[in-house]
């Protein structure tokens, strides 16, 4: 019986996997770098951080400085069939969760989430 050559990656979630860590950029933005991880982290990590940003944001006096945050997702150019896997699933999340954000300017890889802008809108239940 021959032997396939051509195999399947699958990662392999026993061993330890990398973890993102919070940055501050040359911009002054809290931001977190969430490509090259695997999925399920990139999105455990983007709840996190945005939900600690925003508690941040709601409780500090100086809020005016710390409005926005950057999520790094990268712009999906390695990703099987050029699809931006993470991009999209963190988009999907911040919709859901009417926030609102957009692109940095000649950087389709970094989104801004604005803090204030969450704080003010109604949930949707």
């Amino acid at each position: 019986m021959p032997v396939s050559t051509t195999t399947r990656h699958r990662p392999d979630y026993s061993r330890p996997q990398p973890q993102p860590q919070p940055m501050r950029l040359y911009d002054g933005k809290d931001t977190i770098d969430l490509h090259g991880l695997p999925l399920k982290i990139a999105l455990d990590a983007t709840v996190d951080f945005v939900t600690e940003k925003r508690e941040a944001y709601i409780f500090n006096s100086s809020r005016h400085d710390d409005r926005h945050i950057a999520l790094i997702t990268g712009q999906g150019l390695h990703s099987r069939d050029g699809v931006p896997v993470i991009r999209n699933s963190v988009e999907t999340f911040l919709a859901e969760n009417g926030d609102e954000y957009g692109c940095v300017k000649n950087n389709h890889g970094r989104l801004l989430v604005d803090l204030q802008r969450t704080m003010l809108e109604p949930m949707q239940i």
